[in-house]
């Protein structure tokens, strides 16, 4: 399990330290200023891919399931489940929500806040309406357990010896589309 983290670790470590030489070099060579002759579309296409991906993310963190994994296998009904839904949907109605007040208020850097706390308002009281309490809401997976209690130099300590290099090789192609992504 220590080998799988420490694997883990090095590859995200990898992809940041690739995406910074990739950029740093961009900018070298004055790339930036050739970035208006990407047509429109392109532009689009990119940003709504990646629109899709974090969505997908989002609802793999809340549920456990990829949306985009269960669309190929042809098991997308798993995912409107009522018991999945029960675990997905707040959070995407939360995040609309959240959406449309910004979208109301523009960039008004005080709006953040008081919405963090009206959603974890809104989530209590759900929870107080249905007497739930953080155990039971844990064991539905409404929230995260509690991570382990760990050093803020806890990565520090990681034996680099523990890499799996194989499976570091294996996924070098992922490993290249998340360094330009």
């Amino acid at each position: 399990q220590d080998a799988v983290f420490v694997t883990l670790v090095f590859s995200c470590s990898l992809v940041a330290m690739l995406s910074g030489v990739i950029l740093q070099a961009m900018g070298l060579a004055g790339a930036g200023k050739n970035i208006r002759f990407m047509p429109y579309v392109v532009e689009l296409g990119i940003q709504g891919v990646i629109g899709v991906v974090l969505v997908d993310l989002g609802i793999q963190a809340s549920c456990g399931y990829s949306m985009l994994t269960l669309a190929t296998s042809f098991q997308f009904s798993l995912l409107t489940s009522w018991r999945l839904t029960q675990l997905w949907l707040p959070a995407v109605l939360v995040a609309t929500i959240l959406w449309f007040v910004n979208k109301r208020c523009g960039e008004n850097p005080y709006v953040f806040l008081p919405s963090v706390i009206v959603s974890a308002l809104i989530f209590n009281i759900v929870r107080w309406c249905m007497s739930m309490d953080l155990e039971d809401a844990l064991a539905a997976g409404w929230v995260y357990p509690r991570p382990e209690e760990s050093s803020p130099f806890a990565l520090y300590q990681l034996n680099p010896t523990q890499i799996y290099w194989g499976a570091v090789l294996s996924n070098l192609p992922s490993i290249f589309v998340a360094v330009f992504v």
